[in-house]
């Protein structure tokens, strides 16, 4: 039985034998394996590549393998987006309830501002208002968590 081998020398140098080594160490495997293992491969590909625009080549393979992998993994990453999409659909639905149930509320219970006393009512509404923007601001900046921001702006007003 004769086997057929041959040995192949090539020269890399600088950042190429820096990307070279860095990947054998990562895959536990010496240069020269890495290298014929990686031409191999690009070879393999190539004939494939080959066949595929014949119209040859079929469902087995390497790049379509390859492409249905990656189909795969980008499906499933938008399924999970679309999930957490769902949520905060579903967060901004209650949301709008709320304020919705608020407002409406606000309105059956807030009598109207007579005419001859909206100026004084609209500043001082500005005021509080610029207290409240003044209260959060100092609270971010700070980095006092949400519920004590929120304690401190009810307290206050």
């Amino acid at each position: 039985m004769t086997i057929n081998r041959t040995t192949a020398s090539f020269q890399v140098s600088g950042a190429e034998l820096d990307l070279l080594q860095h990947e054998a160490a990562k895959h536990g495997v010496s240069k020269g394996v890495l290298a014929r293992d990686y031409a191999l491969r690009l070879i393999h590909m190539q004939l494939e590549d080959a066949l595929v625009g014949q119209g040859a080549g079929g469902e087995k393979a390497l790049v379509h393998t390859q492409i249905a992998g990656m189909e795969r993994r980008v499906a499933a990453t938008v399924g999970k987006l679309q999930d957490e999409l769902e949520d905060v659909k579903a967060v901004l639905a209650v949301t709008v309830g709320m304020l919705d149930a608020f407002v409406g509320s606000w309105l059956v219970h807030t009598p109207e501002v007579p005419q001859a006393l909206k100026a004084e009512y609209a500043q001082a509404a500005k005021a509080r208002y610029e207290k409240i923007l003044a209260r959060v601001a100092g609270g971010v900046q700070s980095g006092d968590s949400v519920v004590a921001r929120v304690h401190s702006l009810n307290a206050g007003v």
